[in-house]
C-alpha cells in the first residue's frame, strides 16, 4: 500500500475503517472481509497481480506465440483457468437476465472462482481439487483470514504453501 514516496496512499487502518463503515452501513460483502482480502482484491485487478496467482484475467485467451524468440514460455490452452473457472458465474447471469430477475455480478478472486451454491466446480482445480489455491489455516481460529477461509482442499489433499510467511498455497496430494 506504499505509493511513490515516503507516503503510503492508503494505511492498514485505513482499510480497516472502511471495511467496518461498510459493515455498520449493511454492506454485505461476498469476498473482501480483511485486510488481506483487500489487498488480494486490489492486487487482483492489476496485470501483474493476476499473472502471478496464475489467474488470468478472464478476458485473456492465451496462447503460443509462434513468432515469439522462446514460444515454450507461454501457455498452450485454449483459454486462461480463471475463464473456465469464470463460465458458471456467467451462465448465472445470463440465466438470470432471460428470466427477468435480478443478476449477482459479484465476481471471486482470479485465483479462486466464487461458489455460488452449488458444486459444479468442487474437486476441480478451479475449487478445492489437485492445483487449486488454498488457505492453510493457523492456531488459534481466531486469526485465521475471514476472506480465504472458505478455501480448503478436498479430501485426500493438504494445502501446501511455498514458504513460512504466507498461509496461501495449493492443493496438493497429502504427505503420508
Amino acid at each position: 500500500m506504499q505509493g511513490e514516496g515516503t507516503n503510503p496512499v492508503f494505511t492498514e487502518s485505513d482499510v480497516v475503517s472502511a471495511l467496518k463503515r461498510a459493515a455498520a452501513d449493511g454492506m454485505k460483502l461476498q469476498n473482501i472481509r480483511s485486510e488481506g482480502g483487500f489487498e488480494r482484491r486490489l492486487n487482483d485487478v492489476t496485470c501483474s497481480g493476476c499473472h502471478q496467482t496464475r489467474g488470468i484475467g478472464g478476458f485473456h485467451f492465451p496462447g503460443v506465440d509462434w513468432m515469439a524468440e522462446k514460444p515454450s514460455n507461454s501457455t498452450v490452452v485454449p483459454a486462461s483457468p480463471h475463464f473456465i473457472g469464470d463460465q458458471v458465474r456467467r451462465r448465472d447471469i445470463l440465466t438470470a437476465v432471460r428470466d427477468g430477475k435480478r443478476a449477482d455480478y459479484s465476481r471471486g478472486f482470479s485465483s479462486r472462482p466464487q461458489l455460488r451454491g452449488n458444486a459444479e466446480l468442487a474437486g476441480t482445480e478451479y475449487s478445492d481439487g489437485w492445483g487449486a489455491h488454498c488457505y492453510a489455516p493457523g492456531k488459534p481460529a481466531a486469526n485465521n483470514d475471514a476472506s480465504f477461509r472458505g478455501w480448503t482442499c478436498a479430501e485426500g489433499l493438504a494445502c501446501q504453501v511455498a514458504g513460512k510467511t504466507s498461509r496461501m498455497g495449493m492443493c496438493f496430494v497429502k504427505s503420508r
